[in-house]
């Protein structure tokens, strides 16, 4: 089993399949299980959104594949023309960032990311040659062990404030029994 599991926000069309399992393909390589995506890795008969979340919060981070989806053209500059990317990317990495979950995005060349996202992390752009798809391994390896790093650290923290809590439980009790008894 992985170390680590990464939420993956991605399209669920035909037309990503290739470009999603190629990423995913890249994260397992790496030590990372793709995990929780509504309709890829996870099905539940509750409201979608309520289970994102809920494997947003089970996941160590975030990886967004995205792909593109909207033609997209500026209302004031009828020359500005782009390719967009899913609603449902940036909710998720909205999700993601609320909740304070590291997130990496591998973004398909061509596509304009918009302002959200670039703000809240750096983007490697993944590039079709031919038949196969290519993108800067050693940047986005640089971004993976930062991440695991961060993750690291998230998981000592929340088991060190576990730790607190406990101790602060159990001198409750010993408190507690103290008084009882008359001994303090």
């Amino acid at each position: 089993m992985s170390e680590f599991k990464a939420f993956i926000s991605c399209s669920l069309r035909s037309q990503d399949a290739r470009f999603v399992t190629f990423i995913e393909r890249y994260l397992h390589q790496n030590g990372i299980e793709p995990f929780g995506t509504v309709g890829r890795h996870a099905a539940s008969p509750q409201n979608p959104v309520e289970l994102m979340k809920e494997n947003i919060e089970k996941s160590d981070f975030i990886v967004v594949c995205a792909t593109k989806r909207y033609f997209q053209e500026d209302i004031h500059n009828k020359n500005q023309k782009s390719a967009g990317i899913s609603e449902m990317l940036q909710f998720e990495s909205g999700m993601a960032h609320a909740s304070s979950k590291p997130l990496i995005v591998f973004v398909e060349e061509g596509v304009n990311m918009g302002s959200a996202i670039p703000n809240i992390t750096q983007y490697i752009t993944v590039r079709k040659n031919g038949d196969r798809l290519a993108f800067q391994r050693k940047t986005a390896f640089g971004l993976l062990e930062k991440v695991k790093e961060q993750c690291e650290e998230n998981r000592s923290m929340e088991m060190f404030s576990g730790l607190g809590v406990l101790t602060v439980i159990g001198l409750a009790i010993y408190g507690g029994a103290k008084l009882l008894t008359g001994r303090i």
